[in-house]
């Protein structure tokens, strides 16, 4: 009996050990959505297949599980400090970005052109409200009054939005395509989830920031009021 009981201990130690990483991310998405429905409200989340997830509502009550360590102890610092976090983004193999304080950014190792692109907008005084990228080097920059990608086909397909939907708040860059917020409405390129289009076309909420990653998303308006499917 108590090799029974110590062969059935390894099986499940390294059911834990060996569990793929993308089921250990899915069930932090599991926590982060029990946390948003206590919540009741929640103005923005970071989503990934790999590197954990992370939700936030009110004055930087967050959820978050199965982050890289580097972004996890970044909150909690920020959190500690009083400091307003704005908005958090995280690609599957783990570079992220935290907007906070009214202007300031912290991120991890990134594309060149990204940090360079960041820089511009810094020189220029200009604050940047959004920060979108995917880990094969797609990126959009946006401030309160400019836009730029890395791609110039996408910088301009961004601008041109300006005329019909007015100022841009925000983007989503995925594996698959770009999802533009306007404050009148949205466009995209590419491929989104069908689920995600409907609730978009549905939706009363003056959406401000948004969230995809593969057949999940999530979408809020700045008082927190939100849609997901997770």
């Amino acid at each position: 009996m108590k090799r029974f009981r110590a062969v059935i201990h390894l099986l499940l130690v390294a059911f834990v050990v060996f569990m793929p990483v993308r089921a250990l991310s899915q069930n932090s998405r599991y926590y982060i959505k029990e946390s948003i429905e206590a919540w009741g409200k929640c103005r923005s989340v970071a989503i990934s297949s790999y590197s954990g997830n992370m939700a936030l509502t009110g004055h930087n009550s967050v959820a978050m599980q199965d982050l890289p360590e580097e972004l996890s102890l970044k909150l909690r610092e920020i959190n500690l400090a009083k400091e307003y976090i704005e908005d958090v983004q995280i690609t599957d193999e783990g570079m992220w970005i935290v907007l906070y304080g009214g202007g300031r950014i912290s991120h991890s190792i990134l594309p060149e052109s990204l940090i360079k692109g960041m820089r511009r907008f810094r020189d220029a005084g200009e604050k940047i409200t959004s920060v979108s990228f995917n880990d094969d080097g797609l990126w959009i920059i946006t401030s309160e009054s400019h836009v730029l990608a890395s791609e110039q086909r996408v910088t301009k397909w961004l601008t041109e939005g300006f005329v019909d939907y007015g100022r841009l708040w925000s983007t989503c860059v995925t594996k698959y395509g770009v999802v533009a917020i306007y404050e009148g409405g949205y466009r995209y390129l590419g491929e989104i989830p069908d689920t995600l289009k409907a609730a978009l076309s549905s939706t009363k909420l003056n959406i401000y920031r948004l969230k995809i990653i593969e057949d999940a998303w999530f979408f809020a308006d700045r008082d927190g009021n939100y849609r997901y499917k997770m």
